[in-house]
């Protein structure tokens, strides 16, 4: 495949067929009806999806496809004609792309939310009898607010017109899944937890959580020894995955 040479419109074909295959058939439709019982038909709404999200961790349309051709691509482009003079313009070409989407990132991409501020040290609260010896958090990963108020949700619209909503909230970066989840139970930046993406080789935050403090109220401590933070992994903490 030389520069000057056809598409390769068989390969490209191969990539998607093989992307919409997994994304849509297998995860969306297969996958979705045996883990929580969507419809066979889940997978209609799921080619919808797949193009407009832009998460990368969702396996959106916009984003793996175009990397998986380009790889493919280049991958085809110095078998059809090996030599040095291929690889050093694929090389060149892969090191132009990543050095203009780190200037642009540091240049264009200024919607990073702020970091929290310092924490503000309030007089101690005046003991209360407890209200419930239970707490239920119902946690809806990715769920935008607009969209939860445009859903029909009778049972949560209740919890909120009998309880306190919050509406000055805004999210973390990176927005990830568990990045997002311990700075809601901590109250902290990433750099403080260290929870800084979905992956995570080491469990537990590295800072107190609501746990810490719900489990001192619970049963005061003797000493004023700082607490061993003790967060719940990831998939204890997390919903089924977002659109």
């Amino acid at each position: 495949m030389a520069l000057t040479g056809s598409f390769p419109a068989g390969a490209a074909a191969v990539v998607l067929a093989f992307y919409f295959g997994f994304t849509v058939v297998l995860w969306g439709t297969i996958y979705y009806h045996l883990r929580i019982g969507t419809r066979w038909t889940n997978g209609i709404r799921f080619i919808r999806l797949v193009c407009e999200n832009p998460d990368p961790t969702s396996g959106n349309f916009l984003e793996q496809a175009p990397k998986v051709l380009m790889l493919v691509f280049a991958v085809l482009y110095v078998t059809g004609d090996p030599g040095a003079g291929s690889v050093s313009l694929v090389l060149g070409f892969s090191g132009a792309v990543a050095v203009a989407g780190l200037l642009l990132h540091q240049w264009f991409f200024t919607w990073v939310p702020a970091l929290p501020q310092p924490r503000i040290v309030l007089e101690p609260p005046v003991p209360q009898p407890p209200r419930s010896r239970r707490v239920i958090a119902i946690v809806i990963d990715g769920c935008r607010a607009d969209r939860l108020d445009e859903a029909r949700t009778p049972v949560i619209d209740r919890l909120r017109a009998e309880g306190t909503t919050f509406t000055r909230m805004s999210t973390v970066y990176p927005a990830r899944t568990v990045t997002c989840f311990a700075s809601m139970l901590t109250g902290a930046a990433p750099a403080t937890h260290g929870m800084r993406s979905n992956f995570v080789p080491s469990l537990g935050v590295k800072c107190e959580s609501v746990f810490d403090v719900l489990r001192r109220a619970a049963c005061p401590p003797a000493s004023s020894a700082s607490p061993i933070s003790s967060m719940p992994s990831a998939n204890a903490m997390s919903a089924p995955s977002r659109p």
